[in-house]
């Protein structure tokens, strides 16, 4: 017997690090300032090939798809901050 989970969205902070080139991952902004707290990551900008709306969420989900890696989904707070985070 397998129960049905809903996945929940858990609030993270992400940043562009325009001076290293990196999209940075962290599990809260409090984390930001440390550089390897659990859970985050930096991913290179060079290796994303797309940023792109997706489906889910009343439209707020976007896409990251980087080269070698799994796509990363995140939404935003709202449709203007997808907007911007899609387009630049």
């Amino acid at each position: 017997h397998h129960s049905s989970r809903v996945r929940q969205w858990g609030k993270r902070w992400v940043e562009v690090d325009d001076f290293r080139g990196l999209l940075c991952y962290y599990r809260s902004q409090a984390a930001s300032s440390e550089r390897a707290s659990p859970g985050s990551f930096a991913l290179p900008l060079e290796d994303i090939e797309s940023v792109q709306p997706s489906d889910g969420e009343g439209g707020l989900c976007l896409s990251v798809h980087a080269s070698g890696r799994r796509t990363l989904v995140l939404k935003a707070p709202s449709a203007t901050k997808r907007d911007e985070w899609v387009n630049g």
